[in-house]
């Protein structure tokens, strides 16, 4: 089970950025001293997403630092992340570690107050929150 107090308090989102890869980005900030990272991919296929985000993980390993993914239950479970983020419009918490097994590190996205309430009551490990309103 994955203690919500033993993740870093630092969580680097990977982004679509024209000057670096994913891959890249992550090297970075690992390197800067980040060890908790989010791969975050809103543009590509399903295939292309799991291909960045395999190079991405293996870069992560190098470190040490924590890996998992935004919204792809299937792709975080097919490349060993260490959980997956689900935004409250996506699938449960919950189905996420049905899907994941109890070692995953579930985190959620809330916007409002119930969205955090409701993320929690699931067992969320830790929530990104913004923008609120």
């Amino acid at each position: 089970m994955v203690d919500r107090k033993s993740l870093p308090r630092l969580q680097f989102i990977t982004g679509s950025n024209a000057r670096l890869s994913h891959a890249d980005e992550v090297r970075e900030v690992c390197e800067a001293g980040v060890r908790f990272i989010q791969f975050r991919e809103k543009h590509a296929s399903v295939e292309g997403t799991k291909r960045m985000a395999e190079t991405a993980l293996a870069v992560a390993r190098l470190y040490d630092a924590y890996f998992i993914v935004n919204d792809y239950i299937e792709v975080a479970r097919d490349i060993g992340a260490d959980g997956v983020h689900v935004g409250y419009e996506d699938a449960t918490p919950t189905q996420a570690k049905e899907a994941l097994g109890d070692e995953a590190i579930i985190g959620g996205t809330g916007n409002t107050f119930s969205h955090i309430e409701r993320m929690y009551q699931q067992g969320v490990h830790y929530m990104g929150v913004g923008p609120f309103r």
